[in-house]
Order: C-alpha cells, then sequence, then structure tokens
C-alpha cells in the first residue's frame, strides 16, 4: 500500500492519474469523506461536521469510514491486474498508522510526500477550484492541513517529490521511485 500525501495543491491527484496508467489502484480519501458528509445531509460546514462527528463517535470516526469504504473499493477490483493500491491525501501520520493497522497484515508500506513553492500550491488550486485566495486565505488553508497534523508525516516519508516543475517531471519523478520500488518492469 502506498500513501500518496501533501498539502494543497502538491500535484497528489495528478500523481494518482500517472500510477492508474501502471495498474495502481488510487483512492481519493477525500472524496469518501466529502461523499459522507453530503449523505448525511448536515447543515453544519464540513468542518464542523466531521468535528462534531468526532466529538460524539470518537477520535477515528473519519478513519473507521475510511477503512470500510477502502476495503469496498479493494473488493470491487479484486479479479483486476492491480499492482497495489494508492491511498491519496492522509493529513497525518496518526491517520496513516489507523489505515495500517486495520487494512494491512504486515506494516508493509511505503510513503510519498509531494510539495512545492507556495506560489505553485496557491496557483493550483486556483485552477483547480475556479477561485482566487489571497495570499492570506491560502496561508490560513495550509495552516489547516497543519492542525490536521500533516507534518506528522514528514519523519515516515520514504520519498519525497518537489513538484515545481511540468507534468512530465512528475511523472519522471514517480517512475523513478517506481522503479527503485521494483513495483512495475518499465
Amino acid at each position: 500500500m502506498i500513501f500518496l500525501t501533501g498539502p494543497h495543491g502538491s500535484g497528489k491527484t495528478e500523481s494518482a492519474k500517472i500510477l492508474t496508467s501502471f495498474n495502481f489502484q488510487c483512492i481519493e480519501l477525500g472524496e469518501i469523506i466529502r461523499k459522507k458528509w453530503k449523505e448525511s445531509k448536515s447543515n453544519h460546514d464540513f468542518d464542523l461536521w466531521y468535528k462534531y462527528k468526532e466529538k460524539i463517535h470518537g477520535s477515528y470516526f473519519t478513519d473507521n469510514i475510511l477503512v470500510k469504504e477502502i476495503k469496498n473499493q479493494i473488493a470491487k477490483n479484486n479479479e483486476k491486474n492491480i499492482v497495489d493500491v494508492v491511498l491519496v491525501g492522509s493529513r497525518s501520520y496518526r491517520g496513516i498508522k489507523y489505515l495500517i493497522n486495520n487494512l494491512l497484515k504486515t506494516n508493509e508500506s511505503i510513503i510519498i510526500y509531494i510539495n512545492a513553492d507556495i506560489k505553485n500550491l496557491k496557483k493550483r488550486c486556483e485552477i483547480r477550484d475556479k477561485k482566487k485566495f489571497t495570499n492570506k486565505e491560502f496561508e490560513l488553508w495550509l495552516k489547516k492541513d497543519e492542525k490536521m497534523g500533516i507534518t506528522s508525516i514528514l519523519p515516515y516519508v520514504n520519498f519525497f517529490i518537489t513538484n515545481n516543475f511540468s507534468k512530465k517531471e512528475l511523472e519522471r519523478n514517480i517512475i523513478n521511485i517506481l522503479t527503485e520500488l521494483k513495483s512495475i518492469k518499465l
């Protein structure tokens, strides 16, 4: 199992697309939780909803949702020739460890952390979200990732990618990692 993580706009989704082209099954964790929030028809915004739910159901509320849905998605693709599963968007090492303990028989997993300079992160998020952010707004958004624990992942990262360049360069970085892992024959 591979965990693909990093701040907003770093290129996780683009990296997942590259990995999918090599027969990896990529599962977007944020999409799973946002879908659950929408299904709940909550009157609260997303942040208030999950904090409230964790207060009631415990701090592993969202992680339990993820474990169940990841198992379902893996089971759906069981017949396909999948190289490995890539979980995209973990925001804390505590969450990664919980997923490892509840999904894997061993502790064998890889963490890839993708980052970029703040200018590129902001530009990509503005394109993706079709919205302009002030520098202050964007810095607050990144601080939210920090509060969720994204920096707690750093000591456990197996591979770092600095994604300030082209999609071709990102693909080259991913292929270099896969070659090093010998996950696929290129």
